[in-house]
């Protein structure tokens, strides 16, 4: 077993297909198959299935690659701990976000970060918040942004935005000029993602 296998096969679970992990890695499809192969052999058990709905893992699969990345994230902070001590600031990045994220906000924080620190590789994640929680738990992402941060331990509001409330002018908050967020929590939303 080795570094490469392990990260084709966290590539693998993170794409959904062999195709897409070979990009990914930068391997062809044939190569990430053979790695696969090579390290389910190795192990002795089948860590990925394959069928008409793409690929799931086992049980034993689960497991395998919680370790997996585990492995792979310690192995990075180790590459990062000794590119500090050499006076460079290197490494990957993998950023979740929620989609309602507007992309001009997005990709001004990216662009900046990326002119501060340009050896550091920004991979950029986009999920539910339930997935960018989960995938916080279970290592694939490095960083989120969340909308509520109650119960993470460490949280740092990066951006506060004014919301403007469209209603009928019949409406009980029609004349006021602040409304307080809880006065919305049984109003309908019709939510527009344009600018």
């Amino acid at each position: 077993m080795n570094l490469n296998q392990l990260e084709v096969l966290v590539a693998i679970v993170d794409t959904g297909n062999l195709t897409s992990a070979g990009e990914v890695v930068g391997l062809t499809q044939s190569a990430v198959s053979y790695s696969l192969s090579r390290l389910e052999a190795e192990l002795g058990v089948t860590l990925l299935e394959r069928g008409r709905q793409g690929i799931a893992l086992t049980r034993v699969g689960h497991e395998v690659v919680q370790h997996a990345r585990a492995i792979l994230n310690q192995t990075e902070a180790i590459r990062q701990k000794a590119a500090r001590e050499r006076g460079l600031t290197v490494g990957k990045l993998r950023f979740g976000c929620v989609s309602t994220v507007p992309s001009r906000l997005l990709t001004g924080i990216l662009r900046d970060f990326q002119q501060k620190y340009p050896d550091i590789d920004v991979v950029l994640f986009e999920g539910t918040p339930r997935e960018l929680v989960d995938w916080l738990e279970n290592g694939v992402i490095d960083i989120a942004t969340v909308t509520r941060p109650e119960g993470f331990a460490l949280s740092i509001p990066f951006v506060q935005a004014e919301i403007t409330v469209i209603v009928p002018a019949n409406h009980r908050l029609a004349h006021e000029t602040a409304i307080p967020l809880e006065s919305l929590t049984n109003e309908t939303f019709i939510f527009c993602d344009g600018p």
